[in-house]
């Protein structure tokens, strides 16, 4: 804040820090609603979801930013701690309410529940409620005080809200395998897998040699597997399954791997979704990619200081992903939401009016997301800026392709140019003239010639 404060005040602007905040945080209740659509829908159409967190700063506490989404959406969301439950109430995303079914039921049997609170909530099968104190206290009346039955109940209601509202009906979840993202069909990424044997410490050359069998092994398992999802067929998965059980049936004179390919054994299931579901990913490197985005900004910027700031910046990085995934340009969506127009010189335009992004939500419902034309219009942008002393900003766009190209064909340079203007009414200046306030004309930057086009 300080440095953009700083920059616009070498701009001529005059504007306080605090004022600046709320111009970035506050009046975007309809971003707010967008995403929220966005990640419901892509919820309910999901045929798999990959998901993953980082630490993050909030308030000056720590707190967890939890990514989810797919090939077409993506969602952050800012939360207090990283547990089960959180993770459950993240996917629940706007709704609040606690619901008995029969998904409830059955994930307190996969669970592993005690009979007794399986069989005090099938008694209340069906029942639904409002929202967390009314959860709470039907809780106590029902005498389920415990803190694990209490857990294990609030993320079995969430659970059964989920299957309600018919978010993730048959999705698979793709994860790290942290604990917390394991529910309902869960897939287990292969290359944090992997990690299992290639962080062993190998002492002799034999350990050496046997973890680089492994490695082989695997990786050659995890190319077959790629090929297997591109023309899937019945005899190849007979032949996968019975070729991993021999490779993690193996057993070497070296415990701590022999321990590893049991371990990673028992997870079969999780390591062979993709031939039942061969539209499932191997890996989570998409959540990888995406969940650098937050660890950015919460190494340049520290954390959020207001719960605006925190919805704001879930938000508009939860819409940018969005964007960039459907080809669409984060700069022109931006436009179209906020009505940005222009006629000076007589050439007015509406950025991507009648943009297949208009209606995300309906379109991520039916999955007919079409390319969006990455090309800027050729005019001018202006946007005036109410301050105790008003200032007048004019900003040079470029020709269609080029967004910051000047009309000669060139680049420009980034160069404030101060003029005065007579205002409506102020403070009379050296021989009684009014003093007008100044204006900000910014020209193209310049660009090296070899520059190409701006994407």
């Amino acid at each position: 804040m300080p440095l953009l404060r700083q920059q616009l005040q070498d701009f001529g602007l005059l504007i306080s820090a605090g004022q600046i905040s709320n111009m970035l945080t506050k009046g975007y209740d309809a971003f707010h609603a967008e995403k929220a659509a966005v990640k419901q829908v892509g919820l309910e159409t999901a045929r798999w979801i990959s998901t993953d967190d980082t630490g993050a700063r909030h308030l000056g506490c720590n707190g967890v930013t939890t990514q989810v989404g797919d090939d077409r959406f993506t969602s952050f969301d800012t939360v207090a701690s990283k547990s089960r439950l959180m993770f459950l109430m993240t996917l629940r995303g706007e709704f609040r309410d606690y619901v008995i079914n029969a998904a409830a039921l059955v994930y307190l049997h996969e669970q592993d529940a005690a009979e007794f609170l399986i069989d005090r909530l099938m008694e209340h099968e069906g029942r639904a409620f409002a929202d967390e104190n009314a959860w709470t206290d039907f809780l106590i009346e029902i005498k389920v005080t415990g803190a694990k039955s209490v857990r294990l109940a609030s993320e079995a209601a969430v659970a059964g809200s989920l299957d309600h509202h018919g978010l993730l009906h048959n999705a698979v979840i793709v994860s790290d395998g942290a604990g917390q993202f394991d529910v309902f069909r869960h897939g287990l990424c292969w290359i944090h897998a992997e990690r299992l044997i290639n962080r062993l410490v190998t002492v002799t050359d034999q350990q050496r040699a046997a973890v680089t069998l492994v490695r082989h092994l695997i990786w050659w398992f995890y190319h077959d597997l790629k090929l297997y999802r591109a023309t899937p067929s019945a005899q190849a998965k007979g032949s996968l399954k019975a070729r991993f059980d021999r490779i993690f049936s193996r057993s070497f004179a070296f415990d701590d791997l022999d321990q590893a390919l049991v371990r990673l054994k028992a997870r079969k299931s999780e390591l062979l979704v993709v031939l039942d579901r061969p539209e499932v990913p191997l890996n989570t490197n998409i959540s990888e990619q995406e969940i650098r985005d937050p660890v950015t900004l919460r190494k340049i910027s520290g954390g959020t200081h207001s719960e605006d700031g925190r919805r704001c910046r879930d938000t508009f990085l939860s819409l940018k992903k969005t964007c960039q995934k459907n080809a669409i340009s984060f700069w022109a969506y931006l436009g179209d939401r906020l009505g940005a127009d222009s006629d000076v010189s007589g050439q007015g335009f509406r950025f991507i009016s009648g943009h297949p992004f208009r209606s995300v939500s309906g379109h991520l419902l039916r999955g007919d997301f079409g390319r969006a034309d990455r090309a800027f219009p050729a005019g001018l942008e202006e946007a005036s800026l109410d301050a105790a002393f008003p200032v007048k900003v004019v900003i040079g766009c470029g020709r269609p392709g080029f967004p910051w190209e000047g009309p000669e064909g060139r680049c420009g340079v980034l160069a404030p140019k101060l003029t005065r203007r007579r205002p409506s009414g102020g403070t009379c200046g050296k021989r009684g003239r009014p003093l007008a306030a100044p204006t900000v004309t910014l020209a193209p930057p310049r660009l090296p010639a070899c520059a190409g086009t701006h994407r």
